[in-house]
Formats: C-alpha cells, sequence, structure tokens
C-alpha cells in the first residue's frame, strides 16, 4: 500500500515511455509473488509476534510493526509525540532505536521485548540513551489468523488481528495503495488494536503470498478483491457484520470507494459499514498521473510550455487507451512530437511498447470514483495533503467534498493537512529520514481515532469492551 514512500502509482507513471512497475519480480499471471528464503520467512514470522499497541504513559502509546516498504523491519509510531522510527535489529528481542526515523545512530533508545507464558508480547522495556528506563505493557492485546480467500481464480492471503476479548467485534480491511504491496503495513495493522477494532491486512494480487497479477488488474478487480475480504469477515462469528469499515491509503481511496459500492450492491447494503481514506485523489486516474508527471516534468527543468506540450501528449495517450485502441494507435501519435524539444527529455531512451501496461491503463485511466462517492451512504473521512506532488490536493478537496455533500453521508469530513504524500511532516524538499523529517503529520492520528470511535460507539463497542484504548 502506499504507505510512506511509494508513489500513487509506483511506476506506472512511466508507462506511455518505457514503463517500468516496479523493481519487484514480476509475477506470472494466476500465481503468487516470489516465495521468501526460509531464513527470511522465519524472520519475517518472528517480527510480526512483536506487533502490537505499547502504552510507555498516559498519552503515549506506541503502535509497532514490520513494514515491507521499510525491508520487512519493525517500525514504530509514537501516538503521543507522532514520532517515527525503524526498529533495528541487535539480537531476537532487542532493537535500537535511533534519533531519526531510518537510522540506528546517534542512538535514543534500545527497545526490549519481554513475552507472556503463552509466547504472546506483553511489554516492552525502554531504555533511553541517558539510562532512564520505563515499561510499556501491551494496550488492546489481538490475536492474529493467516486467512484466505478468492475472488473469482485469484487466491488471496493476509493475516487478521482480532481483540483477544469475548464477542463479535468490528473490523476493518485495508485497502492497498499502488504497487505490490503486502500486508505487512507497520503501525497501520496495529494502531486500531487500542480501539478494540480488528484488522484484515492481506498481500495485493501478485504480491507476497497472493495468487493473480497486479500489474494488469482494473481498480475495478482490486475492488472485488477487497469486497470478498468483507465478504470472509461478515462470515465470521467473532466479527459484528454490520460494523466493517475500509481504510484505504493513495490508490486505495479509488479502490475503497468502488468497494463499498460493490460491497453494497453484491453483499449487502451495509456490507461496508464506513470509510477512511488518506491522500486519495479526487480526480480520475488519467488527471491525477497527469498531475504527477507536471512535478516530474517540473524537476527535470522542462520550461511551462514544454511541460504543457509534454502533458498534452501524455493526455492524448490515455484517451486512446481508454478508447480501446491499440498501442500503435500511441506509437503513431509520438511521430508528431518526436522533434520537439522535451520528447528526448522525457523519453531519453525512446518509447517502448510494453502490452501489459497498455492493459493497465486502458482498464483504467478513464475511472473518476466521485459519481460512485456520491452514492454512498455510509460515513466517511478523507484526509489530503497540502504539499502532496501525486494528488493535487487543490483540486480534489473540492471534489470530494462536493460528492460527500451530495451524497446521503450522515458524517463525512474532508482534512487538508500541511504534508506531502507521505504524511511525513516537514519540508518535502528534505529527504525522509532527515531529523526534520521523521515525525507524522499532526492532526491525522487524532481525526481517524475520533471518526472510528463514533462508528463504535453506534454500537456501544466501547462500553462492551470495558474501554480498552480509551484515553
Amino acid at each position: 500500500m502506499t504507505h510512506l514512500l511509494r508513489g500513487l502509482l509506483l511506476g506506472a507513471t512511466l508507462a506511455i515511455a518505457a514503463p517500468v512497475h516496479s523493481q519487484h519480480a514480476t509475477p506470472a499471471p494466476g500465481h503468487a509473488g516470489p516465495v521468501a528464503a526460509p531464513a527470511a520467512m522465519a524472520r519475517q514470522t518472528r517480527l510480526r509476534t512483536f506487533a502490537g499497541v505499547y502504552r510507555l504513559a498516559p498519552g503515549r502509546d506506541l503502535a509497532i510493526g514490520p513494514f515491507d516498504e521499510l525491508g520487512g523491519q519493525l517500525v514504530m509510531l509514537d501516538l503521543g509525540t507522532l514520532d517515527i522510527r525503524v526498529l533495528h535489529e541487535r539480537d531476537d528481542s532487542t532493537f535500537s532505536v535511533g534519533t531519526t526515523l531510518m537510522a540506528a545512530a546517534p542512538l535514543m533508545a534500545t527497545v526490549v521485548f519481554h513475552r507472556d507464558t503463552k509466547g504472546r508480547p506483553a511489554s516492552l522495556t525502554w531504555r533511553g540513551a541517558g539510562g532512564d528506563s520505563q515499561t510499556a505493557p501491551v494496550v488492546g492485546r489481538a490475536r492474529t489468523e493467516q486467512v484466505e480467500f478468492r475472488n473469482g481464480d485469484v487466491t488471496l492471503r493476509g493475516t487478521l488481528r482480532i481483540p483477544d476479548t469475548p464477542g463479535a467485534h468490528p473490523a476493518v480491511v485495508l485497502v492497498h495503495g499502488s504497487g505490490p504491496a503486502t500486508r505487512d503495513v507497520g503501525y497501520f495493522n496495529t494502531v486500531y488494536d487500542r480501539m478494540g477494532v480488528a484488522v484484515l491486512s492481506f498481500d495485493k494480487r501478485g504480491a507476497g503470498a497472493s495468487g493473480g497479477d497486479w500489474e494488469v488488474a482494473g481498480l475495478n478487480e482490486l475492488a472485488g478483491d477487497v469486497v470478498a475480504a468483507v465478504k470472509l469477515l461478515r462470515t465470521r462469528s467473532d466479527i459484528d457484520a454490520h460494523h466493517v469499515g475500509l481504510d484505504g491509503s493513495s490508490q486505495g481511496g479509488w479502490v475503497g470507494v468502488l468497494a463499498a459500492k460493490q460491497a453494497a450492491v453484491t453483499l449487502a447494503p451495509d456490507a461496508v459499514a464506513w470509510l477512511s481514506v488518506r491522500v486519495g485523489s479526487g480526480t480520475s486516474v488519467a488527471e491525477t498521473v497527469l498531475w504527477e508527471r507536471r512535478g516530474q516534468y517540473r524537476r527535470q527543468g522542462l520550461t511551462v510550455a514544454q511541460s504543457d506540450s509534454a502533458v498534452a501528449f501524455a493526455r492524448a495517450v490515455y484517451a486512446l487507451a481508454a478508447a480501446g485502441a491499440p498501442w500503435e494507435a500511441s506509437d503513431s501519435l509520438a511521430r508528431t512530437v518526436i522533434t520537439t524539444g522535451w520528447f528526448r527529455r522525457v523519453y531519453p531512451d525512446g518509447r517502448r511498447r510494453d502490452d501489459r501496461s497498455w492493459t493497465f491503463w486502458r482498464k483504467n485511466v478513464a475511472i473518476d470514483a466521485m459519481p460512485t462517492l456520491r452514492q454512498l451512504a455510509i460515513p466517511v473521512n478523507w484526509a489530503l495533503g497540502r504539499a502532496d506532488e501525486n494528488v493535487e490536493t487543490r483540486a480534489s478537496a473540492p471534489l470530494i467534498a462536493a460528492a460527500l455533500a451530495a451524497s446521503s453521508s450522515p458524517d463525512w469530513a474532508v482534512h487538508v493537512l500541511s504534508a506531502d504524500h507521505s504524511f511525513i511532516a516537514g519540508d518535502p524538499a528534505t529527504p525522509i529520514g532527515d531529523v526534520t523529517r521523521s515525525r507524522s503529520v499532526a492532526g491525522y492520528w487524532d481525526a481517524l481515532e475520533a471518526f472510528t470511535r463514533r462508528r463504535l460507539e453506534d454500537v456501544k463497542h466501547i462500553e462492551r469492551l470495558g474501554g480498552v484504548g480509551a484515553k
């Protein structure tokens, strides 16, 4: 899922040039992605056992989980300070935490995890670099279960985190961003623990242990995968079938909206009870990618006139794909601009044919989720970044607000925060991981929690759980 580092449509933004969808191996259609070596799988399994929320002090909950986008390492979000840190392994249960997001040094603290008699995570010890030591117990303990479900001929696999308390629990399905996203998305998996909400996070088709092929999938097909996950949850006695929500990031905005509508039609009107979106676009796929390209051209040093011409060419190519034209039609179009001053700068190696890329564009460039959003009658929480170079927030925010105002949603909000696509605070021109770029943007997590807790209050889940995770 596009959570921290990926662009909106990883690599696919270059599809009309020499498409490189990702740096990951491309799985064959109908098959799962590359299988990790046994040692890597054992490490992955061990790190997953430490996932959870640990209360360091009142107002200082640490949401921790392995994050594939950061090498599968444990990543921590301090929900009090909003610091984000990679936990660097020293041995099987001891980790170093640096003073910036990715570095192990200078040392901020040493973290030691402790298990209970059943082998479950019970607490961690936080030993500050100055010698102070604190114990942080687990808050909102959850158990995990590996699950498998199908959408047509595609088998999908993931992990379900369920509150370790009696009763049927509300749940959230995490909706992927672009690229070969897997189930391991760090603190996004665990932040719901303290609210008593189950979380189903699965490997995107063609990634991790799931079958299928994300590179040629339509967003409606990906939405069908999400609906299949919702369907699975609705069959379980430990899940409240009437309170299953979706939480999507980036590409997951389009997919989440489409999935909510699909589920209402194919499962039940209330199959998806709410929708949360972070950095999802309010414009079409084509217009969103063209916004990305403008940023790319600016960084390449193109003039405004050159950028306008290059964008016009790209828009015409996308229109051909959406109309079902063959790739050769775009090649003919390219010949009309090949002698322009910008063409060789944008396409230094020329345009190379890629039928898989063309299939992706044919299925997706015309998709606009706003007409579908207008048809939803569920609570929606949508967060955007003012400095986002992947999503044109200035255009998206009013479109999303207008769609929700025209819908029958009983509770909706559009938040525009001081952030780029990563939702890492600080100047977007500064690399992520710098001392000024190691903290989550203020406002997002509080708004998400307040929105989610309102969904729980609807059915008095907080009271039934005895105040689990209450601040």
